[in-house]
């Protein structure tokens, strides 16, 4: 949390819904969703991903997208990570290699730093 409130403060972090937009606006199939994680969850309307990226920059709300969204990935999925085994990030390869264990799966861990999942066909 000490690292991404310095990123805000130091304008690192883009702020505010109109920067987002900006920042999004050359796709035509992108749908804002503003609030916290994870109470904005269930505004997510895709029922079926096929390609799933988590760069939020924090163990909580990592966890709990990939929670809410595991069953709507479908079978042979990609997860990428992000910042799953960058310096300074422990926190979140430590939750998601929970999460990963729970799941019966295994994280590749890339040399960008990224980890990379796919959801196995017999997935639970």
């Amino acid at each position: 949390m000490e690292k991404n409130q310095k990123s805000l403060a130091s304008g690192f972090y883009v702020q505010g819904i109109e920067g987002v937009r900006a920042n999004f606006s050359q796709w035509k199939n992108v749908s804002l969703i503003e609030g916290s994680i994870p109470e904005t969850l269930p505004q997510i309307r895709a029922k079926k991903i096929a390609y799933l990226h988590l760069d939020m920059n924090c163990s909580m709300p990592e966890i709990a997208a990939i929670q809410f969204l595991w069953e709507r990935l479908v079978p042979g999925a990609l997860v990428l990570l992000d910042d799953y085994a960058y310096y300074g990030y422990l926190s979140q390869k430590i939750a998601m290699d929970q999460f990963a264990q729970e799941k019966g799966i295994k994280i590749l861990s890339l040399p960008t730093g990224q980890g990379l999942l796919v959801k196995p066909v017999d997935s639970r």
